[in-house]
């Protein structure tokens, strides 16, 4: 309760092909997330104020913190997972600038050494969508959605610490059907973290331990994510373990999956689905000073098990091996996120076979006005045999970033390519502008086209042409202050002879909100 009035007071799985996705429910709930970094950010160490980085835990090695997995920064001030940020500088008064730093570092003892940083999220927002679920003629849906998040850190000495965050969302508007509406929109009250962690130095690693509810970020943004764009972030039960040196690191986990409902409380263990693997990352550029290259080596290998997983019309239990390799860095004006993975496993007594690719590279033209950056991104998730009988293809995005394809969350990342050329802008130093033409197609014409939630689109694995759509895509946002920003999207899906055969067709998106953090 104390977490929810600091919440209030600021204001004066999620599984492809399997379950709905977080990311797939916060638009067009009833009729069927952030873009992939490609760059490394630099980490600040000592910031005189909160209008610089916070410090960051990663400053225990000389690994950068952009690389440890652990979901990196959201802004100038603020970190996607909140328990990273390192607020304990603030023990010295004379540093706190913000209104909100006497929030951020409350000693419980005379040195500081036990202290609590409290954090708040809050972000209204609201959708429009013509022709939801790509049907034309349907009525027009228009989301009014909230959503608040506050947390405690409470850190005891150097090497424990616990950390708790609550969230709760509303969603409203015209052509919403609530009682339909899953539990990432519209949920009364969630323990979306409680954790409690351990570390310590051992030669020149940091090695700990963190153990209960908590978000998971370490993969390929494109694969693994806590689905922001959902009002309640996707998090998991289990436990993670980390090794980080000064060129290499690795995490080992284990986890269940969170059954998310639309009340209070009401959101226990899955333990029908489960994500268990390893993740490394190998510094291939020797540290350097800002601008310098860097570039890292992620190979991971993970399973998924699912006991009701379904393709096809078909329901069954599903184990998934997925294996691959991250390259990605930036050095000089060009940046660069490329992924290749591998699955296989069975499913209902079938083998599988699926392959996704993710490559995504940018050149910045100019360092000055407007700071022009053009690239594409090019991808592939494999598809095949989900209604048939032999060896299953289609691709499993796990909790992937769904947005990155369609901020209309129209499309899901199986049995797809897509080739998007991109330009980015930056006007002044507070607005941002991204802008693409994304054209996707099929990778086999003989499966299903599929929702970001991973239900195919119906009668589309009987339709003949590969091609899907054209989406014409805009973000734009503007960092108002440190605290707040504005974000818009706008997308605009043409359908085509893939979709079209099976009696679908255009649709229009457009949302915005404003997001509050301390």
């Amino acid at each position: 309760m104390i977490l929810t009035a600091l919440g209030l007071a600021a204001t004066t799985a999620p599984l492809a092909l399997s379950a709905a996705s977080p990311d797939a429910i916060l638009v067009n709930s009833d009729a069927v997330a952030a873009i992939a970094p490609a760059t490394v950010q630099a980490s600040a160490k000592a910031p005189p104020s909160a209008q610089e980085p916070a410090p960051e835990p990663g400053a225990r090695t000389d690994f950068p913190f952009e690389a440890q997995g652990l979901g990196g920064a959201v802004g100038p001030v603020y970190h996607l997972s909140r328990w990273t940020e390192d607020w304990s500088y603030l023990r010295d008064k004379s540093k706190r600038k913000d209104p909100f730093d006497p929030l951020k570092f409350v000693p419980l003892d005379p040195e500081g050494n036990t202290y609590i940083t409290f954090s708040n999220e809050m972000r209204p927002r609201i959708n429009v969508m013509s022709n939801p679920g790509l049907i034309p003629g349907s009525p027009r849906q228009d989301q009014l959605l909230m959503r608040i998040f506050a947390g405690a850190d409470l850190h005891v000495g150097d090497h424990f610490r616990a950390y708790g965050e609550l969230a709760s969302s509303l969603v409203g508007g015209n052509n919403v059907q609530k009682s339909k509406t899953s539990g990432y929109v519209k949920n009364d009250l969630f323990v979306q973290q409680l954790f409690v962690d351990a570390h310590t130095q051992i030669g020149s690693a940091d090695v700990g331990v963190r153990v209960g509810r908590q978000d998971f970020l370490d993969g390929p943004p494109v694969i693994i994510s806590n689905q922001e764009n959902a009002d309640i972030h996707v998090t998991f039960d289990g436990v993670r373990g980390w090794i980080t040196g000064k060129r290499v690191r690795a995490s080992l986990f284990d986890f269940d999956y969170v059954t998310v409902g639309t009340g209070a409380f009401d959101d226990p263990t899955d333990h029908s689905r489960h994500l268990r693997g390893v993740t490394a990352s190998v510094m291939l550029t020797p540290p350097g000073g800002k601008g310098d290259p860097q570039i890292f080596f992620d190979p991971f290998l993970w399973q998924y098990t699912n006991r009701a997983a379904s393709y096809g019309g078909v329901t069954g239990h599903e184990r998934r091996e997925t294996y691959g390799t991250r390259l990605w860095g930036s050095g000089g004006p060009i940046s660069f996120d490329w992924t290749a993975l591998k699955q296989s496993g069975r499913f209902d007594g079938r083998d599988i076979d699926a392959t996704m690719v993710f490559t995504k590279q940018l050149v910045q033209l100019s360092s000055k006005g407007w700071k022009p950056q053009i690239g594409f991104h090019a991808d592939l998730a494999s598809g095949g045999g989900a209604f048939g009988d032999g060896t299953l293809g289609t691709a499993n995005f796990l909790v992937g970033s769904v947005p990155y394809w369609s901020w209309s969350v129209s499309f899901g990342m199986s049995n797809f390519k897509a080739l998007a050329p991109m330009v980015n802008l930056q006007p002044t130093k507070k607005l941002k502008v991204q802008m693409e033409y994304e054209m996707l197609w099929r990778d086999d014409v003989h499966d299903a086209i599929y929702q970001s939630s991973g239900l195919p689109y119906a009668r589309t694995q009987n339709s003949t042409d590969a091609h899907t759509a054209n989406l014409l895509r805009a973000n734009i946002s503007y960092a108002i202050n440190p605290h707040l920003t504005w974000t818009t999207r706008l997308e605009y899906v043409d359908a085509k002879g893939g979709l079209t055969q099976a009696g679908y067709g255009d649709s229009m998106f457009a949302g915005t909100w404003l997001q509050f953090r301390f």
